[in-house]
């Protein structure tokens, strides 16, 4: 969760943000439970350490899309705009 929570610095935070569940829960793909079991199970299979296939796999990742965020832009600047912190800030001026 400190990737994704990095992830959110650099691009900005969606409130009551539906990916967050989708990546703690164990029916998606890309799901941290998932991809621990995935590195877990192809390391016992290969005779490797689980750093080596989760570095392996890092490395073959770096190269695609975010399965995490995609396209979010709209979403987070939405979620700004909205948000009470925001709000707050415009009734000030």
């Amino acid at each position: 969760m400190g990737i994704v929570n990095c992830a959110d610095e650099a691009s900005g935070y969606v409130e009551n943000d539906p990916i967050f569940e989708k990546h703690l829960g164990d029916t998606w793909e890309n799901s941290i439970y998932n991809l621990t079991k995935s590195v877990l199970s192809t390391a016992a299979a290969s005779s490797r350490t689980p750093q080596e296939v989760a570095i392996e796999l890092a490395e073959k990742r770096s190269f695609v899309k975010n399965p995490i965020f995609g396209h979010r832009g709209i979403q987070i600047i939405n979620s700004l705009v909205n948000s009470k912190e925001w709000k707050m800030k415009i009734n000030a001026s």
